[in-house]
């Protein structure tokens, strides 16, 4: 069975990749989250990747990424939550 380290390992090897070929990127991470899941992000396994406070958890950006949502604006996410 694969580690929680290999699978972290396994999704910023294909967040990483660059290139400009974002379509077989994107089918790469599909069938990665349809295959294995997308990991929990607990605060104690961050051992993988030096995450920095600011920045999005794995699971955070993976959802933004296959939801289209890379950048969120926090003034108006916040005037969204309001409309209730």
């Amino acid at each position: 069975m694969e580690s929680m380290k290999d699978l972290k390992r396994s999704y910023y090897g294909i967040l990483n990749r660059g290139g400009l070929n974002l379509r077989e990127n994107m089918v790469a991470l599909r069938e990665l989250v349809l295959e294995r899941g997308i990991p929990d992000d607990y605060p104690s396994d961050n051992s993988v990747v030096d995450s920095k406070p600011e920045e999005c958890s794995l699971r955070g950006t993976i959802w933004k990424i296959l939801l289209g949502a890379l950048h969120v604006d926090a003034i108006h996410y916040i005037s969204l939550l309001k409309v209730r």
